[in-house]
């Protein structure tokens, strides 16, 4: 009898702290960041590219990430992080104008995002359809 009471109390007290603990919480931007190999496929010339690019977390941001060397134009585009899904939202970086979206699967990142480039007067249209495998 007193070993199931001691063996009750030993129980109680070890669920009790387990209730103090607090959730981990997981910085949902880590499988993003890292180097990563381009294939990039353009729907509007049918060309194919080759490239390198950077992604990083963009500090005092707890869902945003940058992408450095977006479309191998030395650009830094910046995308937001919910779960599986990054999303670039419109934005201009000197002559280029970017939106799109990606969904990481493991170290690949699938992206369809389009670019406008202006020079001048004139103005250039990209649909991409990208993949990124992390190195």
């Amino acid at each position: 009898m007193k070993t199931k009471i001691t063996i009750t109390a030993l129980l109680l007290l070890l669920l009790a702290s387990f209730a103090g603990c607090s959730k981990i919480e997981i910085d949902e931007r880590n499988k993003f960041t890292g180097r990563y190999a381009v294939e990039e496929y353009n729907y509007v010339d049918g060309s194919l590219s080759y490239y390198d690019v950077r992604i990083r977390k963009v500090s005092g941001s707890d869902d945003e990430i940058v992408f450095e060397n977006f479309f191998n134009a030395g650009i830094n585009v910046f995308g937001v992080v919910v779960g599986t899904r990054v999303y670039i939202e419109a934005q201009t970086s000197g002559i280029f104008w970017v939106e799109g979206q990606g969904t990481i699967s493991g170290n690949v990142l699938n992206m369809s995002y389009f670019v406008v480039v202006t020079i001048g007067q004139s103005t250039y249209d990209h649909d991409i359809n990208a993949t990124l495998t992390k190195y």
